[in-house]
């Protein structure tokens, strides 16, 4: 079979805007054998990769037909943070008062925001965190 030496694991963050990450390579296989390497391949050859851990499994395969096969991890992650929009600043001379509605995007998806206002205020300032 042959001998063979595959790229280090990498970690990654996602490209800009998207979910994934499409690598322009993932290393150089290193594989010598006695009898000549007939090919090189392996199971993502588009090396496009969600977020979490995934394996590229390489397989090298000699003229004899004997073959090596070996794991790399291509470890993605999302450090894109998300948008968050949030209402204008509210200034009211009554009690009643409707905050209006938060909005948020992300690269990978986002729930509904969330906010820690009162049921009912009181006079003063009230800060409301979104």
């Amino acid at each position: 079979s042959p001998q063979a030496t595959i790229p280090a694991d990498i970690t990654i963050n996602t490209d800009t805007g998207s979910c994934t990450v499409l690598l322009s390579t993932a290393g150089t296989v290193t594989a010598t054998d006695n009898c000549a390497i007939s090919s090189v391949k392996n199971n993502n050859p588009g090396l496009e990769f969600p977020i979490g851990v995934n394996q590229l499994i390489w397989t090298i395969t000699d003229t004899a037909s004997n073959t090596t096969v070996l794991t790399q991890k291509i470890i993605v992650q999302d450090n894109e943070l998300p948008i968050l929009s949030i209402p204008a600043d509210i200034f009211s001379t009554t009690c009643s008062v409707t905050i209006g509605v938060a909005s948020a995007t992300d690269n990978c998806g986002v729930g509904t925001p969330q906010n820690n206002a009162p049921a009912s205020f009181s006079p003063g300032i009230t800060a409301v965190t979104w």
